[in-house]
């Protein structure tokens, strides 16, 4: 049945313990490499639940099969820490479908992942690669990959329980021996050709010395099969294979060390060997045979029997079995061993001893640590720190970096009670520290928590010289410069922090160093920074490595400064920023990219296309509680309303930034010199817009002052260029004029003619123009200035759109305007949604009068 459905994108054997599931599709999966057809197989368990952990072991699986998946196994190998799940998903169906043969796909004990992510992306598998890839799921419950809808289309088949069962031949195959009709009967209606009581049944018969005929009921609940198992397959076992039967039942797997250790004895290897004659309860895990699991149902019955005749022994086997674990690097299940006897204490000793290890494989992602923690009560996390740290990273990892801060929280209040020790000093350094790096600076300008870190660092340098938690700190150190426009001190802090980091890390420290580049006015060697800093992203995780995107994205805002005026929108910068938002680039990417993106939509008067950029940078700021975020969402918001006219909205808005910006000098400096320039010429903006100059022209200057103590000329540009707007609507044109050429030989130091579509009349630029480059007559300042050249008004309209115009201008309605051109009514409405945002109107009545006051109307 299993050949048969190869040609379909899946089959699923579904049936509940001891049917054979497993050995069936193991068999399958041999029968089919002799057949020469590549087979990947993933053993799946309660760890595995996590998308990400899932799709590594995916990748693995293909790897073991011979089939590479090229980049993507190196990302595996660092559980895919810089890039976000739907990437992975969407690469891995990439790379399956362009592998070159067919191959089968077996997923077995399916059931245990109860995931819905892993179930949508199967489904998914499914659709898209049904061609390439044919999946055999093994499970005890239906699966939920809308298999109902295959198998009717005829693209699935269904392996039931009644298809297992054994038949009267196979019975009496199984047996051993030549058993009569009437014996078989017998049998069968005691078992109904469920094949481990089948085993257990030859097990006990031990060829003639068992009359079928007046045995009792053999199956039935599982304290029958347990007192079953006692009373004949055990008692049957010489006593020390006995005994080693009964307490090896309580592992998960087992090889000859773990078994020595748990049995405290030296003679596994031996007993091991003797396992044969049990043959389908015991299940091999390896061509080498060095690990071993018991038939699921034989184990949990022989754990219940040892469990009910020697309790303390069926704990102190547990506690050996979790320390043996732990001391072999299998993190998982030491824990789950130390969780089945509900000793959360170990559990918590476990996890502390390896977390570092943890921290530096990041293999399993956020799912691995999930496993780890799951079973231990809320009150033991909360009552040790490096638990809520683990804790912290897995929020992070999961992008829930509300909950992620309670737990920071919670740890940060136990060190200041218990004191800082060397064993929680590194993760409060290194988790804590990045994560508030993600969300908020501290208050305090000089010194602050960090720099007391980074002492507190110093001072236990001397206890693990070996793990030198320093580097983080001072990475965030200059983070938090860059934030205070401190960029020396920045630049200072990233040089220090780079010698001491490696891997990924490192990357981020030339991402730091591109940002300073970028702000002290060297926007070209910045951008080669990003480009050199992508392509070593690449090399180490690949072509959908976080921080690539991360890097383009950069680059992408660098070059739309650069852009001339007469350019089309930027759909590139607009997609890598709403690609980053997955990925969380941390602040500076989305300050810098969605600046330039809102400042493209804006300058195009496109307040639909900025109304959902802001929407994303506000869903961003929530996802990750970055207040400063929120703010820059809020005074992009001004703008956006300011633009489209709605000053009601603007007056709402206005008073929420009014409120963080009317504050006392120390509190305002704590907003970062991003927040104060931009939020300054936000409100300046509204205020002009409402005739209300002078106060606009004493907020501008607010903002300018910041970007001349800094000397960043991008943002004095774009400030000197609104300045000069407000001019010229106070009715103060010369000055307006001074002010605007100053601010285009301001630019040409950068090459950023860009910042001239927005905020600035074309009459008003021409003439700006002109001054300036009787000012200034050098090659760079004339090329610069042939890029300010603004299109015709009517030149950004199409002939269709002139058509709509002179249509609405005669009073017609859309439905009119369609039939006399020939067009549906929906065509007409889209070509007038483009004329409203090209004229910066909402209504018809605006549209026609704009129009006829630009000239635009015959």
């Amino acid at each position: 049945m299993l050949d048969s459905a190869l040609d379909k994108p899946v089959s699923c054997v579904v049936a509940p313990a001891g049917f054979g599931k497993s050995t069936l599709l193991s068999q399958w999966r041999e029968s089919l490499i002799a057949r020469d057809i590549c087979c990947a197989w993933i053993n799946l368990d309660e760890n595995d639940r996590e998308i990400r952990q899932f799709f590594a072991y995916l990748v693995f699986a293909f790897e073991d099969a011979n089939i590479s998946l090229g980049y993507l196994k190196r990302a595996a190998e660092g559980g895919f820490v810089d890039m976000s799940s739907a990437t992975i998903a969407t690469r891995l169906l990439s790379a399956i479908i362009a592998i070159d043969e067919h191959m089968v796909l077996i997923l077995d004990d399916y059931h245990r992942t109860a995931s819905d992510e892993i179930d949508d992306f199967v489904k998914v598998l499914s659709e898209e690669c049904s061609n390439k890839v044919h999946i055999a799921i093994g499970s005890r419950y239906p699966v939920n990959i809308d298999l109902p809808a295959l198998l009717v289309a005829g693209q699935a088949i269904e392996i039931p329980s009644f298809e297992l069962r054994f038949s009267d031949r196979e019975v009496n195959e199984a047996m051993g021996t030549a058993l009569d009709q009437e014996a078989i009967d017998v049998l069968q209606a005691q078992v109904e050709g469920w094949p481990v009581a089948v085993q257990m049944t030859r097990l006990l018969s031990n060829n003639d010395h068992f009359d079928l005929r007046t045995r009792r009921e053999i199956t039935g609940s599982r304290g029958l099969v347990a007192e079953y198992l006692v009373a004949n397959v055990l008692q049957s076992q010489p006593e020390a294979l006995r005994k080693f039967l009964l307490e090896t039942s309580i592992l998960e797997r087992f090889n000859t060390e773990l078994a020595d250790a748990v049995c405290d004895h030296d003679v596994s290897q031996s007993l091991i060997r003797q396992l044969d004659a049990l043959q389908a309860l015991v299940v091999p895990l390896d061509d080498d045979l060095e690990w071993f699991r018991y038939h699921h149902l034989f184990s949990e019955c022989m754990s219940d029997v040892l469990k009910q005749q020697d309790p303390e022994n069926f704990i102190a086997l547990h506690r050996r079995a979790a320390i043996w674990c732990s001391e072999n690097r299998l993190v998982a299940e030491a824990v789950n061993y130390a969780n089945a006897i509900r000793d959360h204490e170990l559990s918590r000793q476990i996890i502390n001893n390896n977390c570092d290890w943890i921290r530096l494989t990041y293999f399993g992602g956020a799912g691995y640590f999930n496993g780890l923690l799951a079973n231990i009560p809320e009150e033991v996390i909360l009552s040790d720190p490096r638990l809520l740290y683990s804790k912290v990273y897995t929020c992070v990892l999961t992008g829930n970096y509300k909950q992620a801060l309670h737990y920071h929280n919670a740890a940060e209040r136990l060190m200041e009670r218990d004191g800082v020790t060397p064993e929680t000093l590194r993760h409060r350094l290194t988790t804590g520290t990045g994560l508030l790096c993600r969300t908020e600076f501290e208050p305090s300008r000089d010194g602050g928590w960090l720099k007391d870190r980074l002492k507190l660092a110093e001072e236990f340098m001397g206890v693990t010289p070996e793990k030198d938690p320093r580097p983080v700190t001072l990475c965030c150190l200059a983070l938090q410069s860059l934030f205070y426009g401190e960029f020396a001190e920045a630049r200072d802090y990233t040089q220090q922090a780079e010698k001491g980091f490696g891997n990924v890390v490192a990357l981020f420290c030339q991402i730091n160093f591109g940002i300073i580049e970028l702000w002290t006015n060297a926007p070209d060697k910045a951008r080669r920074r990003f480009e050199d800093t992508a392509h070593g992203a690449i090399q180490m995780s690949g072509d959908e490595s976080n921080i690539k995107f991360i890097c383009q994205t950069f680059v992408a805002a660098i070059d739309y400064w650069h852009r001339g005026l007469d350019t089309e929108p930027d759909h590139e910068l607009e997609q890598l920023i709403l690609r980053t938002t997955d990925c969380d680039g941390g602040y500076e990417v989305y300050n810098v990219g969605f600046d330039a993106v809102l400042h493209d939509a804006l300058s195009r008067k496109d307040y639909e296309k900025a109304d959902m950029l802001i929407g994303k940078l506000e869903h961003a700021a929530s996802r990750f509680a970055m207040q400063r975020l929120t703010q820059f969402a809020q005074h992009s918001r001004l703008d956006c309303a300011v633009g489209r006219e709605s000053f009601s909205e603007a007056a709402q808005i206005f008073e929420k930034v009014k409120k963080w910006l009317d504050v006392d000098d120390k509190a305002l400096d704590n907003l970062g010199w991003r927040h104060k320039t931009t939020a300054f010429y936000s409100c300046a903006r509204y205020l002009g817009a409402i005739d209300r100059c002078e106060e606009a022209l004493a907020h501008v200057e607010r903002g300018l002052q910041e970007a001349d103590r800094l000397d960043v000329v991008l943002i004095r540009v774009r400030g000197n260029i609104l300045k000069a707007s407000l001019l010229e609507r106070a009715q103060r044109r010369t000055e307006a004029l001074v002010t605007l050429a100053h601010a285009i030989e301001d630019a040409v130091r950068i090459n950023c003619p860009r910042p001239f579509a927005y905020d600035v009349s074309p009459d008003l630029l021409r003439e700006a123009a002109t001054k300036a480059g009787d000012r200034v007559d050098t090659p760079a300042t004339a090329n610069f200035i042939k890029k300010l050249t603004l299109p015709s008004i009517r030149d950004l309209f199409t002939i269709r759109e002139k058509q709509v115009l002179q249509g609405l201008a005669s009073g017609k309605s859309n439905k009119e305007i369609a039939r006399e051109f020939d067009l549906t009514e929906n065509t007409i409405k889209f070509h007038l949604r483009n004329v409203f945002r090209k004229l910066g109107v909402t209504k018809r009545v605006s549209a026609v009068a704009k129009a006829d006051a630009l000239g635009l109307l015959p």
